[in-house]
């Protein structure tokens, strides 16, 4: 059986980002850096940057999917995300990141991001925000910041799914 589609307006986008700001500025957590997740993380990246006023934004492209046959591809995928976090300039001179997508679905893109950046930056304080999060994940996959949380009960489509 398939999830129901959920279609997200754009005032729960902005509802949602000004939430996940809120939490942010409350926990006092000032990014020198934004990173946002190429697609998805785009449209979140720029309404939580307006809100934080931060200019420096950079974006990551990495993306999995459940339903793709991506097995073989991901070591390859992975190979490219590394890459590109070991040569993003920006990343280099920043100490406080904050990466932001949309949702949190499997949890797989936050374990790798988690993983692999820790890896080549362990002293960096790294932090990811998104608007929602499946609650149906494990503790490592919770986002640091969400505006909402729920278990996973339909296919969440965004205002850019529909174009």
């Amino acid at each position: 059986m398939s999830a129901e589609k959920k279609y997200i307006s754009n005032q729960q986008l902005i509802d949602w980002s000004k939430e996940v700001v809120g939490k942010i500025k409350d926990d006092d957590f000032k990014p020198d850096l934004m990173i946002g997740l190429n697609r998805g993380g785009l449209v979140p990246l720029a309404y939580i940057s307006y809100g934080l006023n931060l200019r420096n934004n950079v974006l990551l492209d990495i993306s999995f999917y459940e339903e793709d046959d991506k097995i073989n591809a991901q070591k390859e995928d992975l190979g490219q995300v590394m890459y590109q976090l070991e040569n993003m300039p920006h990343l280099k001179k920043a100490q406080k990141v904050l990466i932001v997508d949309d949702l949190v679905d499997s949890g797989h893109t936050v374990r790798v991001i988690k993983k692999l950046f820790t890896k080549i930056y362990p002293d960096k304080n790294l932090k990811i925000a998104v608007l929602y999060q499946n609650s149906d994940v494990n503790e490592y996959e919770i986002a640091d910041y969400y505006a909402f949380i729920e278990e996973k009960k339909n296919w969440l489509v965004f205002p850019w799914d529909t174009i």
